[in-house]
């Protein structure tokens, strides 16, 4: 047995070199990656063989699983694969057969890249209030979150990738991040327990991880979150009867962190039940590690062992179908009037700003200006400007839990105003009823493009 057995390590905040050194202390399970840790597709796959390289070649033991959290929408490692516009697109859409090509095109996609686990499906109901969740989940509806979990689970693990379904039991019936704090759920045992059905039907589709979430349940746990807890592993384990790998969310998160000790951690997730501790802290690994009892009472290494599903996918999963779908598929949610696409039209792409700390920031401004061409007279908007403007695009998402909602309503005064939305759309009613609003679900430069098509009224 191998001294990181247990572990799923990441390498953020070290220099590359360092963080080789510091893996061949104790060789994690697993490696998960984020974006800050590669520059570009050849840097990323440079990457990928060095970790291997360094485990199969340097220390003669079994290459890693190499994870990657690539849930697509605001949660999107490797840009420049084909990834889900967002799981609340795909709830909304309805369309299971779809979402099951979308899991498939995204395993196949990290298939190629070396990458063996993937930290997604979200299976968490939707709540409009929580930053973390979002358009993370599938639904606010539980038939709705189990039946798309499932499809997507089946197809990633088709193409022969691991998938997690998280965060057990339900992490949307909080309002507070667990990155920063330790949320409590407050509800009856009754609709905690109705809560996990999507993780049940994940169960029955041969789901090959359960992660256990931050939060804790005083109905069920007074004292601990899930992801400590020797009562909510029991639950997977003896009342669903999971036999596959649990792995609990990242300890490096403010919710465990800031009340227990790693020695305390490391003690409460192993005795508790979790086969594999995740924290993307390399140093907090190294440091859990050694309060680890390298026995297995548990039978986690035969789990482990057996967590990669066989590949079984027999065709490449079209992109194109993801893109087109993309396009075409937006709410129309109010609209007053329809800009004119013979006018000068301007793109006000807003600031891109975290709605909490699992989102990835970037804006896709450039492409979409690219895309667009000359097809149109558009230009990009300077708020500065003390050009007037008689009709504007606004790009942005989930304004409701940002404050500059006031900044966007004054400097759209006397123009005709659409305002795309890329979230979720919580925020509708924050704008005044002469601003045309249409839900995307997305920052996929596709479905952007959809949204500017709809606002000239060509579909």
């Amino acid at each position: 047995m191998r001294n990181g057995m247990f572990l799923q390590s990441g390498i953020v905040g070290h220099s590359r070199e360092e963080s080789m050194k510091l893996i061949s202390k104790f060789l994690p399970v697993s490696i998960i990656l984020f974006k800050e840790d590669f520059d570009d597709k050849k840097d990323f796959q440079s990457l990928v063989k060095g970790i291997n390289r360094l485990y199969v070649i340097e220390n003669g033991v079994k290459q890693p699983y190499i994870a990657i959290d690539q849930e697509g929408g605001k949660v999107v490692q490797i840009p420049w694969i084909e990834y889900n516009p967002s799981n609340a697109f795909l709830g909304s859409y309805g369309n299971i057969a779809f979402t099951k090509l979308v899991g498939s095109r995204v395993g196949y996609d990290l298939k190629l890249l070396g990458l063996s686990w993937q930290m997604a499906p979200d299976l968490d109901l939707a709540n409009r209030y929580n930053p973390v969740i979002s358009e993370r989940s599938f639904s606010s509806e539980i038939q709705t979150v189990s039946a798309h979990g499932s499809a997507y689970i089946n197809g990633l693990q088709e193409a022969g990738i691991a998938a997690t379904a998280k965060h057990f039991p339900c992490h949307g019936g909080v309002a507070e991040d667990s990155h920063k704090v330790l949320p409590d759920d407050k509800r009856s045992l009754n609709a905690i327990m109705s809560d996990t059905q999507p993780f049940l039907e994940a169960k029955r589709s041969k789901v090959a991880s359960i992660m256990m979430g931050h939060v804790r349940y005083p109905s069920i746990d007074p004292e601990y979150p899930a992801s400590l807890s020797l009562k909510f592993y029991n639950l997977v384990r003896r009342y669903f009867g999971y036999q596959g790998v649990l792995v609990t969310d990242s300890v490096d998160m403010g919710a465990v962190v800031k009340g227990y000790s790693n020695k305390e951690i490391a003690k409460l997730a192993s005795d508790g039940g979790a086969d594999v501790i995740e924290t993307v802290d390399i140093d907090q690994a190294i440091e859990i590690n050694d309060f680890l009892n390298m026995k297995d009472p548990k039978g986690s290494i035969e789990r482990i062992n057996k967590l990669i599903p066989q590949k079984r996918l027999a065709f490449e999963p079209p992109a194109d179908l993801i893109k087109s779908i993309a396009m075409v598929n937006n709410y129309k949610l109010r609209i007053n009037r329809f800009l004119d696409p013979n006018e000068e039209t301007f793109l006000y792409f807003l600031e891109a700003e975290k709605g909490s700390m699992v989102e990835e920031v970037f804006s896709n401004e450039a492409e979409v200006l690219r895309r667009l061409g000359n097809r149109f007279r558009i230009r990009k908007y300077d708020p500065s400007s003390r050009k007037k403007v008689k009709q504007i695009i606004i790009v942005g998402r989930n304004e409701h839990i940002k404050s500059r909602i006031g900044t966007i309503i004054e400097s759209t005064k006397n123009m005709n105003a659409f305002f795309l939305s890329t979230g979720i759309p919580a925020d509708l009613g924050l704008f005044q009823n002469d601003v045309s609003y249409v839900s995307l679900l997305s920052t996929k430069v596709e479905s952007i493009l959809g949204g500017i098509y709809r606002a000239f009224n060509l579909f």
